[in-house]
């Protein structure tokens, strides 16, 4: 637009103040045919006042003007467990997504609003308080329909038949404290569920892997996975915080460095991860209930103890348990645990928890060769079937008495682990012709008949 000298007014004042106002317009271009000041366009003036009202008052804060703007637009909220923002349309009949894009996509349409300087306030907002945060695990336990009073958890064990029968009521018991540990993840702080809980059975079409997804409720199938997942890689730490159950399966495809990873993994309790929006890490609680199963019986590598396994071998499962309302058997599993009921193993659980491990060990030479020649024994105290007395010896001292029998053993350390996993315990002892306390082991040994094999430990 051009002005003419000869029609500007004579004084200097007018002339200043015309000559502004035509620069301004000069720089919005979607006001260069508009010298009357009317919005934009009709587009822009449609959704300012569907969304604002009124023009508000310049004096108010431009945070409060983005808060309005949003709480217009959308209805956000931080899901705890997976760690992101989830966003939703107020405009449109909409569920919850996650929207990575969201910071970006809010600053884009408030600029176009006319908004400046919105960068710094949008993220300040969306990493403040100002996002309610819910936990979907505990929102879906909080919304259960009351337990109708059906026993269904007897019902769901009955499904499956349990070797030996004799364990079958343990069975039922532990899966019970199993599934209580997995509503106490939840809802107790600083509480994690360090047990893993596997059905071991042969066959591929029995089913183990169905029964254990049929355990999730279908309002929390998106947080649990069965993916298998590298153990010391950043992704199974996120899996852990951001997963209510995660089922294993085919353990048996598990190496040795792969179970010592997933064994110190049951140990951990927080996971250290980065929020959405914010610029430092934070230690979130670990959630993770695990499940397993396999096909070999034998698949449990750590000498040493294998207290975190609570394992059952099953013949058969009957697919009768699929037409069990899985929401009230989660309410059932609720109600105990509402009434106090005890969801950690009791020592006496332990003990005989580690004892029905032995039968899922892999065959250990060591072990082998001990139980051949080697039984336990305490100091001073008679053996009456071998009438003798025990002996003491290093584990270095007792590999070399093995091997005298044909054996050849290497490693002290690996045959130290052996006889501890056969109970016989590690104790002290003090000589007088020695400086320093001994460690070994009382034992006594059998007049064993049968030919040893010649293995290379």
């Amino acid at each position: 637009m051009k002005i003419k000298k000869q029609d500007l007014p004579k004084t200097k004042i007018a002339q200043s103040a015309i000559l502004k106002h035509v620069a301004e317009i000069a720089s919005n271009p979607m006001d260069t045919n508009n010298l009357n000041g009317d919005e934009a366009t009709a587009e822009n003036k449609n959704f300012t006042n569907k969304n604002f009202g009124e023009r508000q008052n310049e004096n108010e804060p431009l945070i409060t003007k983005i808060e309005r703007f949003i709480s217009s637009n959308y209805e956000l909220r931080f899901d705890e467990v997976r760690n992101v923002l989830e966003v939703k349309s107020t405009t449109a009949n909409d569920e919850f997504k996650k929207d990575e894009k969201f910071e970006a996509n809010l600053t884009v349409n408030l600029l176009r609003q006319g908004f400046k300087g919105v960068k710094n306030n949008v993220s300040a907002l969306l990493s403040s308080n100002y996002i309610k945060s819910y936990h979907p695990v505990r929102e879906y336990f909080n919304n259960l329909y009351a337990w109708d009073g059906k026993d269904r958890i007897s019902e769901l064990c009955a499904c499956i038949e349990v070797m030996p029968k004799e364990y079958q009521n343990t069975f039922q018991i532990q899966l019970k404290k199993h599934l209580l540990r997995c509503i106490a993840s939840a809802f107790v702080p600083g509480f994690f569920n360090k047990q893993c809980f596997v059905i071991v059975g042969k066959g591929q079409s029995m089913g183990k892997t169905s029964f254990i997804r049929y355990l999730v409720p279908e309002k929390l199938k998106s947080y649990s996975t069965d993916a298998v997942l590298e153990w010391k890689d950043k992704d199974a730490n996120i899996a852990l915080c951001s997963n209510w159950m995660i089922n294993m399966d085919e353990l048996a495809n598990l190496n040795k460095d792969d179970t010592n990873s997933l064994k110190a993994t049951l140990s951990r309790n927080v996971i250290k991860l980065r929020r959405p929006y914010d610029k430092i890490d934070s230690e979130i609680p670990r959630l993770a209930n695990f499940f397993g199963s396999t096909n070999d019986v034998q698949f449990l590598t750590d000498l040493t103890g294998n207290v975190r396994w609570v394992c059952f071998r099953i013949s058969k499962i009957d697919w009768k348990y699929s037409s069990i309302d899985i929401d009230q058997l989660w309410s059932q599993i609720l109600d105990c645990y509402k009434k106090g009921e005890s969801f950690q193993m009791s020592k006496e659980e332990l003990v005989e928890n580690d004892q029905r491990n032995h039968a899922f060990m892999v065959s250990n030479p060591e072990m082998e060769a001990i139980q051949s020649y080697l039984i336990p024994g305490e100091k001073d105290i008679v053996n009456k079937t071998l009438n003798q007395k025990p002996e003491f010896k290093t584990a270095t001292e007792l590999m070399k008495l093995i091997n005298e029998k044909g054996f050849y053993f290497k490693q002290s350390r690996n045959f130290g682990k052996a006889l501890q996993a056969l109970e016989f315990t590690s104790v002290v002892e003090r000589y007088a012709s020695k400086p320093h306390p001994v460690y070994g082991y009382w034992y006594h040994e059998m007049q064993n008949e049968i030919e040893p094999e010649f293995i290379n430990g």
